[in-house]
């Protein structure tokens, strides 16, 4: 038994943390929705990926959130696409089981993805077995790095991904460019799933295999083919979300505020949470905090010596600066590459797997010191790992935890609520309908748009802005196409409101009237505004109730990078006369019958983007971007049908497939080609 136990030890202990996970997870895999601010976007999004999927949709969009949300824009497309898959394809099971269940096969795999990209990198055995361990015990106060909690607690279920991912990119670029043992095709396969699973640890990835160069910079001249090849590779696999991503950044963005940490901490801040225990240890005793600083005064004496050490060293700064954000470096750190709406303390991340791998250096310098007969390193080994594994148990149990949804009224709510699927609702804080379950959820179980979210979206559109910004007034919501509030206190609610019903503690209110509108409204032209769309943000948050109130729409003119300003506005004119006299929508068009007069124009209250195209009567049509952040076509005068469509390039279209060949088939045929060779040899 010890024989096989000492062979196959590394294989039997993850084996054994990642059933741990699992048998933790039990009661959370049979309850309802998770807790977790992002999560219940993720899971939506994620059912709203396999309903098109299901109907074999190549165009993807996403009306329900924000305002309406074109879903390459997202920084991380494989998770989200390969959760919609796996719903779709287990459709005659519960989709919120499947998602948790992925929630956990992430985690409860991580040791394993760490000991391996460890063992990649050179770590030995011991090594890299405590580090992916150790994976799975970090506490930060935050939520938002290397913690179990920050899927938990925050929803960061995308980034959980990255983390997946990270140690195999880092261990697969060494393997390639520092041993040349790994085929680039390998290397640069692993670096661009690493990439596609959330952009923030592909950044890392990137940082973290720059600081192995600039440790040893004798190697970029030798390994110069591979380098290229990685690069080139890799960027191309992503290319077909990553390129339209960056064309069209003009379009992405825009936090309605920011709070502390998105300026970033004082250099000194970092410290003294690192020190404190906050960074690693927060509620608890600070153990892994005293390990890695022992590590640090340890191994520090042999930075002249350890090329790894060096790149580690190298890592930590610059991350530790980053962290800094515009606390410390102002302006300058939005003007880096992708870094302009990056939380900072999200580097935090890179100081935690740094402070792990210290730490498992260290154990296994001490457990390598033990002067122990083997029974004895084994039962000592595995009385260790049982104290662990308790305290572990007892902490993901904690942590998991779910909203009882099937037993709640929401379900009522969002049957009431699907009664009106033409119209948007809106729930907030102030009416303690805030939470991610009311943003997020809510609209995925009424089948229903809603205005405003905080997670998906939450970057990738101006309307986040707009809508918090948004007064409640009968202009404000129709202008917004907002016919419904969602209340569960007793909070002043606007005038513009009537009482309809109450369900349990909520209370549902409705607009007088809101039938009369939709997605669609007959408007003039209005004045022309020039400028960043970013800077517009706050003049058309004002302007464009204003205008719309007299019949009227500003027109955007986007001239990034220059100063707003606004044409003389033209005279007041009566409505438009005509009639919206039908519509129609689907997964990403939306039609309507109209009866105008000649030169009105046709206002879509969905957000603008360059992939949507409108027709009149069958002929192509310029789509118009209007404030806030809507679009709008010319009409010539009588009755015409028209219709806004949203379209994915067929470039893009193209890229993705060829990706999800070469993704699918490298695999297998570098794997054949191996067996084959071994069955020559």
């Amino acid at each position: 038994m010890l024989t096989v136990f000492r062979k196959k030890y590394p294989a039997l202990v993850l084996g054994a943390t990642t059933l741990l996970v699992w048998i933790s997870a039990i009661d959370y895999l049979q309850g309802g929705a998770p807790y977790g601010d992002d999560l219940s976007a993720h899971y939506a999004l994620s059912v709203h990926i396999s309903n098109l999927i299901a109907q074999g949709q190549t165009n993807f969009f996403w009306e329900n959130m924000n305002l309406g949300l074109p879903l390459f824009a997202s920084y991380q497309p494989l998770p989200s696409l390969f959760t919609g898959l796996v719903i779709a394809l287990l459709s005659w099971f519960s989709s919120l089981t499947v998602f948790k269940a992925l929630i956990i096969l992430i985690w409860s795999t991580l040791p394993i993805t760490w000991y391996k990209g460890a063992r990649w990198v050179g770590m030995s055995q011991t090594q890299a077995l405590i580090l992916g361990l150790l994976t799975l015990t970090t506490h930060d106060a935050w939520h938002v790095g290397f913690t179990f909690s920050s899927t938990a607690y925050e929803g960061l279920y995308t980034q959980a991904w990255g983390l997946w991912f990270f140690p195999l990119a880092v261990g697969a670029f060494n393997q390639c460019v520092f041993l040349q043992k790994m085929d680039a095709r390998w290397a640069s396969l692993i670096v661009a799933l690493t990439v596609m699973s959330h952009l923030f640890t592909g950044v890392l990835t990137a940082m973290a295999c720059g600081c192995m160069l600039m440790a040893q910079p004798s190697h970029i001249r030798s390994s110069l083919r591979q380098l290229i090849s990685i690069t080139l590779l890799s960027f191309a696999i992503c290319s077909f979300w990553l390129v339209p991503l960056l064309l069209t950044r003009e379009y992405l963005g825009g936090l309605p505020w920011m709070n502390h940490n998105y300026d970033g901490w004082a250099l000194e801040q970092t410290l003294q949470n690192f020190i404190s225990g906050e960074l690693l240890d927060a509620k608890r005793w600070p153990i892994l905090t005293i390990l890695s600083l022992a590590a640090l005064a340890f191994y520090l004496r042999r930075i002249r010596r350890s090329f790894a050490t060096q790149a580690c060293v190298l890592f930590a700064l610059l991350t530790w600066f980053l962290i800094g954000g515009r606390e410390t470096w102002g302006e300058i750190y939005a003007a880096l590459p992708l870094h302009k709406h990056v939380n900072p303390i999200r580097y935090i991340t890179a100081l935690q797997a740094l402070a792990l791998i210290a730490c498992a250096n260290l154990c296994a310098e001490l457990w390598n010191a033990l002067s122990l007969s083997s029974n004895k390193r084994f039962v000592l080994a595995l009385g260790c790992f049982g104290v662990a594994a308790a305290f572990q148990f007892n902490f993901l149990e904690r942590t998991l935890r779910t909203l009882p949804l099937f037993e709640a009224p929401l379900h009522r709510v969002a049957g009431e609520l699907a009664a009106d699927p033409d119209h948007r609702f809106m729930v907030d804080g102030q009416y303690s309908t805030g939470s991610h379950f009311h943003r997020d959820l809510l609209p995925l179980l009424s089948n229903r748009p809603q205005l405003q979210s905080y997670s998906l979206g939450y970057h990738a559109t101006f309307s986040t802005y707009y809508a918090e910004h948004m007064k409640p007034t009968p202009t404000g919501l129709r202008l917004f196409n907002v016919s419904t509030l969602v209340t569960r206190n007793n909070a002043e609610v606007p005038q513009a409101f009537e009482f309809y019903r109450g369900i349990g503690k909520y209370k549902i209110y409705r607009v007088p009237g809101a039938e009369k509108w939709g997605y669609f409204d007959l408007v003039w032209p209005g004045p022309n505004v020039h400028g960043s769309l970013r800077a517009m943000r706050e003049t058309l948050s004002k302007l464009a109730p204003e205008l719309f109130e007299k019949n009227m729409v500003a027109i955007l003119k986007s001239e990034p990078g220059q100063d707003v300003r606004i044409d003389t506005h033209p005279d007041n004119k009566p409505a438009p006369i005509g009639q919206i006299l039908s519509t129609s929508r689907g997964a990403d068009q939306f039609q309507a019958r109209v009866e105008a007069e000649a030169g009105a124009w046709l206002l879509f209250k969905v957000n603008y983007f360059p992939f949507w195209k409108a027709t009149i009567n069958g002929t192509p049509t310029t789509i118009h971007h209007v404030a806030p952040n809507f679009m709008a076509v010319e009409l010539p005068g009588g009755i015409h049908e028209v219709s806004f469509n949203y379209e994915n390039p067929w470039l893009q279209k193209i890229g993705a497939v060829i990706s999800l060949i070469w993704l699918c088939v490298w695999p297998l045929w570098s794997w054949r080609s191996t067996r084959r060779k071994v069955a020559a040899a």
